[in-house]
């Protein structure tokens, strides 16, 4: 084998590569972090944007990018809104601006139940790994919904809390529970700096053979 051919069979081998890197990225969009299976019972109901009320569950990532979160609702009325956002918190009350959020337009839910249903954020989230953060449930507008939630406190690094009237409400202890949910994540992909360099390592050693 010549030279000229052992190089261009490794160009072809760094292109080829490269070009699988995409689809690496978009088939890991369904792996998930942290979970919670449902093992209870419908939780509070959510009436309306006006009650000034937010449904929260806190959790500890162990991967650095947020892609969405996948939640059970339930009694889920048409005819409005919800968003889905991430918040930094304190004491498993979420706090500043959300990290990410999406909107969700009721008439696309089944309105007896939802189950692991996707919310996937327009962007990854990055997030600290080891570090605890909120998933926020609001009304943006329209009718009622409530989570599906553990009878018992299910997830050990996160919990359930709610605001109501303007005052927060996190259950602990005995009376600890949480929502149904996951987490999903994406790693983050080998750079295509790295392919390359190692493609112009093996062309160095190629020539010199």
């Amino acid at each position: 084998m010549t030279s000229a051919t052992r190089i261009f069979g490794t160009m072809m081998t760094v292109m080829a590569l490269a070009c699988l890197m995409p689809a690496a990225v978009s088939q890991a969009d369904e792996l998930i972090d942290q979970s919670n299976s449902f093992v209870g019972n419908y939780g509070p109901m959510l009436y309306g944007p006006a009650d000034n009320e937010f449904f929260v569950q806190t959790f500890v990532p162990t991967k650095p990018k947020l892609r969405g979160v996948r939640l059970n609702l339930g009694d889920v009325s048409s005819g409005g809104e919800f968003a889905v956002g991430i918040f930094n918190q304190v004491g498993h009350i979420p706090t500043g601006s959300t990290l990410g959020s999406i909107e969700v337009n009721t008439s696309t839910i089944n309105d007896n139940q939802l189950t692991d249903e996707e919310f996937i954020f327009g962007a990854p989230i990055s997030v600290s790994p080891g570090t605890r953060y909120a998933i926020q449930i609001s009304q943006v507008s329209g009718p009622r919904f409530r989570p599906y939630m553990s009878s018992s406190d299910t997830y050990a690094d996160g919990t359930f809390a709610r605001k109501q009237a303007g005052a927060w409400e996190v259950t602990a202890g005995g009376s600890a529970q949480d929502m149904a949910f996951q987490t999903l994540w994406i790693p983050e992909p080998a750079t295509l700096g790295l392919m390359t360099l190692g493609g112009l390592m093996l062309l160095r050693r190629s020539r010199r053979a």
